[in-house]
C-alpha cells in the first residue's frame, strides 16, 4: 500500500514539483525517499507535518490513503485479535 502511493505522488511530483513542500529534489533517490517517508507517515496516522500537499489533487490522494490506512489497521487488528482469541477454543 504504501508502495502504490509513493508512486502515485511520485507521478504528480514529477509533472509539477511545487504540488507538495518539504522534498529533497536534489537527487531522484532523495526524492524517492522523501515520498516513501511521507507516505508511511501518513498511512500510519502520524503526520509530523514537515512534508505538506499543496493542490487539490495531492490533498485529496493524502486523505484518501490516511483513511484507507486506518481501515487497513483496524482490519489487521481485528484479524490478530480474532486468531489469538479463537485458537484454543476447541
Amino acid at each position: 500500500m504504501i508502495e502504490i502511493f509513493t508512486f502515485l505522488l511520485q507521478y504528480f511530483v514529477n509533472q509539477d514539483p511545487e504540488l507538495i513542500t518539504g522534498i529533497d529534489f536534489s537527487d531522484p533517490a532523495a526524492t524517492y525517499m522523501d515520498l516513501v517517508y511521507f507516505s508511511s507517515i501518513t498511512i500510519t496516522s502520524i503526520g509530523f507535518g514537515d512534508i505538506t500537499p499543496n493542490s487539490h489533487h495531492t490533498k485529496l490522494i493524502t486523505s484518501f490513503f490516511g483513511i484507507v490506512g486506518q481501515f487497513y489497521s483496524v482490519v489487521l487488528v481485528g484479524i490478530l485479535i480474532s486468531k489469538f482469541t479463537s485458537g484454543n477454543s476447541k
